[in-house]
């Protein structure tokens, strides 16, 4: 039922942007081939992957990990920004609505193309422990998580929102980029759920959508 209402919730913040017009700016900024091209660089890690393993560290990076877990979980981020949409709509606090909207546009369309790719390569993660180079698992890409390591959905949503407000406002945003970032990237490679080419996509090509978007909404 929960899920039912905030899909509805989404829906309608959705219909908004496009209403306004901004829906196709970013999905022009989605699948420009530029920027694939430029994500897809990132590709190169994938020589790295059978060298880096991450263990779990001390309190701090427990503590850390913990942190990367929540900036990067769309169970989370999108819950939240709805509800300010929503409060500023209600309160008529028109320019937090247009921001906020802008923002989850950003962010779940490109959490909507990340899960397409991660269907599309169906790469094992690497708890599978059934080798660092396990692509295109089919069918069961299409049915379990444990074959939809690449992208890292956490680090996509995080780099898209934390780039965003880097490119938005700016000022403090510069260096609250690249924590999260490293924050998230930690959290997914240390609890096994990514190898490091799936986290270096998703932060690339999340910065390059934003980019991408602000260059055609002419910003």
């Amino acid at each position: 039922m929960y899920k039912t209402f905030f899909a509805l919730l989404l829906i309608g913040i959705l219909y908004r942007e496009w209403k306004r017009g901004s829906l196709r700016f970013v999905f022009r900024a989605i699948f420009n081939p530029v920027g694939l091209k430029i994500a897809g660089f990132s590709l190169l890690s994938l020589l790295t992957d059978p060298l880096l393993h991450l263990e779990e560290g001390g309190k701090l990076s427990f503590y850390l990990s913990k942190l990367g877990n929540v900036l990067g979980d769309a169970d989370i981020v999108l819950p939240f920004l709805v509800s300010i949409f929503y409060l500023a709509l209600l309160s008529r606090f028109d320019r937090v609505e247009k921001l906020v909207g802008e923002a989850i546009s950003l962010i779940v369309l490109a959490a909507l193309f990340g899960d397409l790719l991660k269907l599309l390569f169906g790469r094992a993660r690497p708890y599978m422990e059934v080798g660092v180079y396990s692509f295109f698992n089919f069918p069961a890409s299409f049915f379990s998580n444990d074959y939809q390591s690449f992208p890292s959905g956490h680090v996509l949503v995080a780099s898209v929102l934390f780039a965003w407000l880097l490119m938005r406002f700016g000022g403090v945003y510069r260096f609250l980029f690249p924590f999260a970032m490293g924050t998230v990237v930690y959290n997914r490679l240390e609890t096994g759920n990514h190898f490091l080419s799936d986290a270096l996509f998703s932060a690339i090509f999340g910065y390059v959508i934003v980019k991408g978007y602000f260059k055609e909404v002419g910003r």
